[in-house]
Formats: C-alpha cells, structure tokens, sequence
C-alpha cells in the first residue's frame, strides 16, 4: 500500500496558532523552471501539474512511467548562505521507497537552478520548515506507513545535510485493519508549529474486537482518549515538555 501523509489543516487545533511556512503546489511557471533542471528536455504540464514524461536517470528503478511533481519548499537546507529548493515527486519508486522521493536544487540566479542530489523515499509534502540554530533549515513532516493491517503515523524532522536523516518526534500505531481479537488505534488529529513551539492533539483508543474473523468493530466512545502534547525546538530538535514526555511514551508503547 500506499504511504500515507496527510495535510491537516491548523486551524483544528484552535491555539491560536499561525500557518507557518511549507511546502505548496508549484505555479505552472514554477514546475516549467524546476523541471529544467530534474529532467531537461522530457519535461510536461498537464491538469495535474508538471511531471518528468520518464523516470530521470537518477532514479535508480528507472523505468516509463511519471515522475510527477507535488510540492515545492525554498530554504537554507545545506548552506545557510545559498538557496535550495526541495521538490517532492511521486512515482518512478517502488513501495520500498515510499512510491516517490525528494529531489534538492540550487538556486544559480534569475530562473536557473542545478540539481543537488536526490533522496528516494524521502518525501516532503506535509511538512513545515524549521531554522536551525546555525541558521540552515530544517522541514518537519508528518509521515505515515501502511501495511498489512497496521498504521503507522508520525511526526519527524529532516535535515538534509548530506545524507537525508529524519530524527522521530512522535510514532504512534494503530493495528485496526488486521484481525488481531485486541484492537488500538492511535492518531494524530491535528499539529500546529510556531516556533519554538510545536503543538501537536492526538487521540487514543483501545478495545476489543466483536464478533468472528475479522468483522469491523469501530471503538467504543467511551474509549477514546485526546491528548495535547507539547514540544519546544531547542535549536537542533523538540524536546517534549516533563508532562508530554510521560504522555507520549506510554501512547509509543501502545503496540509495540
């Protein structure tokens, strides 16, 4: 199955909370002048936005189908003193690799750009850019994972300072789409950024499954749980307030 990310929107959250900046769907003017420099020469414009008529040569599965643009976030990811691009592509990949991959540019003036280097199943989205105490950016991202009955949503910071490292924040698991007899699903519902502050909800629930084989059985209301956590970047990553520490242990636990 598919990789799940999600966009919430941050208004859910109702802190008060200002939409930070992330990535966005690019103009068509946009993808024309990126697309340059990710596949010269086999690049198109359709309904859905630019694309690569052919996987690149980079993409080491290679093959004819489309490597389709998504996203586009500008920041200081490797040097705090040039301007990068991170472009998030689906397609070309295996689920292996999260059917997809980001690829990062550098910006060489006016409307050119040179490709930096790319980082299969690393895909950018759902994220929200962060500035590091060094002054390079950061992009925290919602990711998620599917897979033969079992959820897997998390939050997790990027750097893409050589190779791409994603530092875990939150991993919450949910195992609704098996036949386990004991049931849980775990959640984020909504996340909100405003530096050094990260707010994130969550919900929780546990039961036990009726009927035989694999029936569905939704949670009982009484069941579920919400939970505010509460994190602070320090400069190189959140670190969860004493309380949101304890919370968020016992919630990570759950299906492990």
């Amino acid at each position: 199955m598919r990789r799940v990310l999600t966009a919430l929107c941050l208004a859910g959250l109702g802190w008060g909370l200002a939409a930070p900046s992330g990535p966005h769907v690019p103009t068509l003017s946009e993808a024309k002048e990126l697309l340059a420099a990710v596949c010269p020469g086999s690049s198109g414009i359709g309904k859905d936005g630019g694309y690569c008529k052919t996987c690149p040569s980079f993409v080491e599965a290679g093959g004819d189908e489309q490597f389709a643009l998504q996203s586009v976030v500008y920041g200081t990811f490797l040097d705090p003193r040039r301007t990068y691009a991170v472009l998030d592509f689906d397609g070309c990949e295996a689920h292996v690799n999260n059917f997809g991959g980001s690829v990062i540019l550098r910006w060489k003036g006016l409307t050119d750009w040179e490709l930096v280097r790319y980082e299969p199943g690393s895909r950018t989205f759902d994220c929200q850019k962060i500035t590091a105490s060094d002054r390079h950016d950061l992009l925290l991202c919602r990711v998620g994972w599917m897979g033969q009955g079992y959820v897997i949503d998390a939050l997790s910071l990027l750097d893409l300072r050589g190779k791409a490292h994603w530092d875990q924040v939150l991993v919450l698991n949910a195992n609704t789409g098996t036949c386990d007899k004991n049931l849980y699903q775990l959640e984020i519902t909504s996340w909100g950024l405003r530096p050094p502050r990260l707010l994130v909800q969550a919900k929780a629930a546990q039961w036990q499954r009726e009927g035989k084989n694999c029936e569905e059985t939704p949670p009982p209301k009484n069941s579920v749980k919400l939970h505010r956590l509460e994190y602070r970047f320090d400069g190189r990553r959140f670190v969860p307030t004493p309380q949101t520490a304890k919370v968020a242990r016992g919630l990570e636990a759950i299906g492990r």
